[in-house]
């Protein structure tokens, strides 16, 4: 059974620790890993180690995929209209990149 380690954590610190985490994995000539929290300031409660992990899984595989360009995690808001609850924060996390993407199947 996972046994999580609910704490308030800082969002911008955990993204850059994992694209820290990461960009040794990545020839660094031909591919830039970078991340955008937007407010910089988001506290988030919840996992950070899990959280943490998840986003290096996420550039893992954007790496194995990606020869060159970029890889960029971004973090922010959803806008109020977005959100289902009300009294409750939404993030989106993405991680973009300029690989080669999947194929259909």
């Amino acid at each position: 059974m996972a046994r999580w380690n609910w704490e308030e954590f800082s969002l911008a610190s955990v993204c850059e620790d994992a694209v820290k985490s990461t960009r040794a994995l990545a020839d660094p000539a031909r591919i830039k890993i970078f991340s955008t929290v937007r407010p910089s300031e988001i506290k988030m409660l919840g996992d950070a180690a899990a959280i943490r992990r998840l986003i290096m899984n996420l550039i893992t595989n954007s790496i194995k995929n990606s020869d060159e360009g970029t890889i960029e995690v971004r973090v922010g808001e959803l806008p109020l209209t977005a959100i289902s609850r009300v009294g409750l924060n939404w993030l989106l996390l993405e991680v973009q990149d300029t690989g080669r993407g999947m194929t259909p199947e």
